[in-house]
């Protein structure tokens, strides 16, 4: 037994593990307060691949798969990069 993101039940159901969850309601989730941040490194060797990617994350097939595991889909602000200071 453990906590465990909800998307990793949904994936481990979805390759035939025999496990179950039990939800956890709001506040004590906090599904609320998760964000993932991505980007491009400012000197990486590969920079139009990672540039190509981050469109690829942003694309309405990419957002399925997120969504297929449970995740929320991004909006579109979020999808857009800011610097980081």
């Amino acid at each position: 037994m453990g906590i465990v993101w909800t998307t990793e039940i949904t994936h481990a159901k979805a390759t035939g593990r025999n496990i179950d969850g039990v939800p956890i309601s709001a506040p004590y989730n906090q599904q609320d307060k998760v964000g993932y941040a991505i980007g491009t490194l400012k000197d990486g060797r590969n920079h139009n691949n990672a540039e190509t990617f981050l469109a690829y994350l942003a694309s309405a097939p990419a957002q399925g798969i997120y969504a297929k595991y449970g995740f929320v889909n991004a909006t579109e602000d979020e999808l857009n990069l800011k610097p980081i200071p």
